[in-house]
């Protein structure tokens, strides 16, 4: 609780932004040593991976989030001023509109630590000051960024030339383990989706004891009927049948709440 409440005090935050900052005490701590577990972070002991913290950022600062083309016209802003009030699961950063006192999700944000909102005067410091906090910050990460380097070779039957880049692993993947597609075990599932289990379910039993998600499975097999998708027959002989699965998957709102519960039976592509 007090690294909570420090975390509003040090942006003059108000007190309805209380449960963010806690949820962002508790994703901070989890990533943070301490002497109990000698040295390592409690993510590290339940993930058994060393987390990054290059994506961190100061709690509470100004942001300012990139506007879709499709949502404005020419001659509005590109960007909107937010506040930055902690992570979402899927990566993102979740941002609140001070002025329209609701959250968003967004990775298309850039967050300028050294400023903060005013929320005496709800607005934001000088526009001279904050386009050139915005310029500084484009620059620090364009220089953090890894150089891609280039090999050329020559190839020995028409003595042509052929560049090969070497391919740099995006730096939102760092506190994940990559695998390549063809690493399918037994059961037919990728060897790293037990690390996606938090975000959606990945076993029938599981959503079995969940209302939501039977009838989302319900829905589909209603679909699959109306639709006459497919219909019983004899196996030919000698022929062996493709197994089915069920996927499952949540549509998130703009504000990250849950707007669709969706379940659909896939064939598998291997026998």
């Amino acid at each position: 609780m007090n690294t909570a409440r420090c975390l509003l005090k040090e942006k003059n935050l108000p007190r309805q932004l209380w449960a963010e900052a806690v949820t962002t005490a508790v994703y901070l701590l989890n990533r943070c040593p301490t002497k109990r577990l000698e040295g390592r972070v409690p993510l590290e002991v339940w993930t058994g991976a060393t987390p990054s913290v290059r994506h961190l950022k100061v709690f509470g600062s100004l942001a300012f989030v990139h506007v879709a083309d499709q949502r404005r016209t020419k001659l509005e802003d590109r960007s909107e001023p937010m506040v930055f009030v902690g992570y979402h699961p899927t990566e993102a950063y979740k941002l609140y509109d001070q002025i329209k006192q609701k959250m968003s999700i967004s990775r298309d944000a850039i967050v300028l630590e050294e400023e903060s909102w005013d929320w005496s005067h709800m607005q934001t410091r000088s526009k001279k000051t904050l386009i050139r906090g915005i310029n500084d910050k484009l620059e620090q990460e364009k220089a953090e960024e890894v150089p891609r380097t280039e090999d050329v070779s020559v190839s020995h039957s028409d003595e042509t030339h052929r560049s090969r880049r070497q391919i740099v692993r995006p730096s939102r993947f760092e506190d994940y383990e990559v695998y390549t597609d063809a690493a399918i075990n037994e059961e037919g599932s990728l060897i790293h989706i037990a690390l996606m289990s938090g975000a959606e379910p990945v076993d029938m039993n599981e959503t079995l004891n969940h209302a939501v998600w039977r009838n989302a499975m319900l829905e589909e097999l209603h679909s699959i009927e109306r639709n006459k998708t497919w219909k019983l027959v004899d196996l030919p002989p000698g022929k062996q049948s493709i197994s089915v699965k069920w996927v499952f998957k949540r549509k998130l709102n703009p504000d990250g709440s849950v707007s669709k519960y969706k379940a659909r039976l896939i064939a598998r592509g291997f026998l």
